[in-house]
This record gives C-alpha cells, sequence and structure tokens, in this order.
C-alpha cells in the first residue's frame, strides 16, 4: 500500500495540512502567491450566475488513486459530460495537491475546478486562485465562524463561487448570515450517503430558494443518483464508477436531463 492510497483520520489529516501549509507559507510568501494569483484568467462560472433555469450541473471528482493521473482522467472525465471538476486529494497524505490542479486547470481551460481540499485560511483560498481554481469547498464542519466569515469574504473578493459545506441543521443555520450562492450538503469523508440523503431530505425545505444546492458525496451507483436527483438538488459530484463506464455514463446524462422531483 503506498502513502497515496492510505486512508486516515480528519485529524490527522488536518495537522499533516497545516504542517505543509506552514512550509508553503516559507517558501512561497504571501506577496508572491498574490502575484501568481492576479495571473490567472478570470474564474470560470459554476453554479454562481442568477438565472437558474433547472439544469443539473455535473461534476467529476478528481481523486488521487493507484493509478494516478489527473490530467488525462480529467480529459476522460470532459469527453463524458461533465460540466466542472473537483479536485479532492484530501483523503490522503499528498502535499503536491495545488501543483496538480494547476496542470488540471491549464489543460481544460474552458472547464471549471474545483477546489474540493481543506481550506483552514485566507492564504489557502489565494493559493487556491492561484492554482487556477474557479470554485472552493469551504468547510463549516473544520472552521470557526469568525474564519468562516474571512474565508468566504476572500473567495468572493477573487470572483470564486464559495460553496458551503454544511453536515447538520445547527451548521446550515450558522451558514445562513453569509448568503451563500451554493449549499454543499453532506460529508464526503467520514459521513455516509444514507445519512447525509435524510438530513437533506429532512431539511431541504429550509434551504431558501435562491440558494443552490450541491450534494456532497461523490455518487457512486446510479441509485445513488437518482435519490440525490429527487431531492431536488442543482448539482451532483460522481467518480470513476459512474463516468468510465459507457453504459453507466449514457444513463446517468439521460438522468441529468431528466432529473426527477422530490
Amino acid at each position: 500500500m503506498t502513502t497515496g492510497s492510505l486512508h486516515v483520520n480528519r485529524d490527522i489529516i488536518l495537522a499533516t495540512k497545516r504542517h505543509y501549509l506552514n512550509e508553503r507559507k516559507h517558501s512561497t510568501p504571501l506577496e508572491a502567491v498574490l502575484a501568481l494569483a492576479q495571473m490567472r484568467q478570470r474564474p470560470r462560472n459554476i453554479l454562481n450566475t442568477m438565472q437558474d433555469d433547472g439544469r443539473i450541473t455535473l461534476i467529476g471528482q478528481l481523486t488521487r488513486t493507484e493509478i494516478y493521473d489527473p490530467v488525462s482522467t480529467a480529459l476522460t472525465y470532459v469527453q463524458e459530460g461533465v460540466d466542472a471538476l473537483a479536485f479532492f486529494t484530501d483523503h490522503s497524505i499528498y502535499p503536491g495537491d495545488l501543483d496538480d490542479m494547476l496542470l488540471v486547470a491549464r489543460g481544460l481551460k474552458d472547464t471549471p475546478v474545483i477546489y474540493q481540499n481543506y481550506v483552514i485560511d485566507e492564504y489557502s483560498v489565494i493559493s487556491a486562485r492561484a492554482a487556477d481554481a474557479s470554485a472552493v469547498i469551504l468547510y463549516s464542519s473544520l472552521l470557526e465562524a469568525a474564519m468562516l466569515r474571512r474565508v468566504v469574504g476572500a473567495t468572493q473578493r477573487w470572483k470564486m463561487t464559495a460553496l458551503l459545506q454544511v453536515e447538520d441543521e445547527s451548521a446550515l443555520a450558522t451558514i445562513r448570515a453569509l448568503s451563500p450562492h451554493v449549499v454543499a450538503y453532506g460529508d464526503d469523508l467520514s459521513g455516509t450517503f444514507e445519512r447525509s440523503f435524510n438530513e437533506l431530505r429532512r431539511l431541504r425545505p429550509e434551504i431558501p430558494p435562491h440558494t443552490r444546492v450541491m450534494f456532497m458525496h461523490s455518487l457512486q451507483t446510479l441509485d445513488e443518483v437518482e435519490a440525490a436527483l429527487s431531492l431536488r438538488v442543482h448539482a451532483i459530484i460522481v467518480g470513476d464508477a459512474l463516468l468510465r463506464q459507457e453504459k453507466k455514463a449514457a444513463r446517468l446524462r439521460q438522468l441529468i436531463q431528466h432529473p426527477l422531483s422530490g
């Protein structure tokens, strides 16, 4: 088993990320990161337009696996019709996430890339923009309220879409004051699909109509896709299990075009 395939708990991930972040701050000071961020083209639109035409946004999740070629995988996903890419390597201990995400963004210039890894301060937000992220998932389950407001503000100042992750009713109440464009519901690392589905089904009426809803888990089966769509979500995340198999990918596209109503 390689380090890249080693699944670890959130505390270990956060401790490791803080270590790598401190190293990065020493090697690449904030002024340098700001300069790199300012060089990037404007973020691509993802779930942040005013008009809601009812179309489901399909997001392909890129993860670090034994066979790891993020650019090739991203090209395959785009060919299968994804609207955006979510870059997620925080399920493993890996410091090269931003470098790899920049390669993906440069290789697919018309496709928005979402930075799904844990963001813990404003430097992390600017670093994501420097790596050409168009959106950032911000975990309310990790950040205190003051820091959450700061990273949301930093994300918006850089014209990126802030996708605010929530996993329960109390978190949903906490972020209402931030009026997010997108609520990303669930816990993709430690939670289960069933728990998030049942919670979102219960709380869906409490989410304001103007707020987009994304189901946070990477969906592995067509049954999960149908269940998520029944909750009137605006976006879903899928990965290899559905995008690498021709028949499943075709059925997935059909479901996206004709979503069910809950």
